[in-house]
């Protein structure tokens, strides 16, 4: 039951985001399909975003068309034993809706989005290498031994966006 309710939630809020894309002028497929990538990985991006935080609401907060594309803004608002904060987070989209880059834009937390994350995977770098499906893929090697959060979740969501 539980399950249920969270799949029924889950589709009324990618509907409510398709709605809100459309209204922003947004290319419907494009949009609705970068939607779905954000909400059916929400908590992977919050956990790279800020991996001490516990994610409790996503709101999608701004879409801008830009050249060759459009840039989906979301607000990702954590529950921390320091305080609660929010952190957006400008996800951008070529045309048809392929993910391309994250970037921060603000945060109200004590760091910006993906810096923790890159504390934490420079410390454990060594143990992660040891894991031959990561040491084995030279993309990923490299964005771990960089210590680069941002490209391992890029990686990641790239990987999700093709089972969509």
């Amino acid at each position: 039951m539980k399950t249920r309710v969270g799949n029924i939630l889950a589709a009324i809020g990618i509907c409510l985001v398709a709605v809100g894309l459309l209204q922003a002028g947004g290319d419907s497929a494009a949009t609705t399909k970068a939607a779905r990538l954000i909400q059916k990985e929400q908590k992977l991006i919050a956990f790279f975003a800020h991996p001490t935080g516990k994610l409790q609401t996503l709101q999608l907060v701004e879409t801008k068309n830009i050249d060759g594309g459009f840039i989906l803004t979301y607000q990702f608002n954590y529950k921390h034993p320091f305080g609660d904060f929010y952190s957006k987070i400008d996800f951008r989209f070529d045309g048809d809706g392929n993910y391309r880059t994250a970037s921060p834009r603000a945060s109200s937390g004590l760091t910006d989005a993906f810096d923790s994350a890159n504390v934490v995977i420079s410390w454990a770098k060594e143990e992660l290498l040891k894991n031959p499906e990561f040491r084995d893929n030279k993309v990923v090697r490299d964005l771990i031994e960089r210590a680069d959060a941002k490209g391992l979740l890029g990686f990641m969501l790239k990987k999700s966006a093709s089972s969509l």
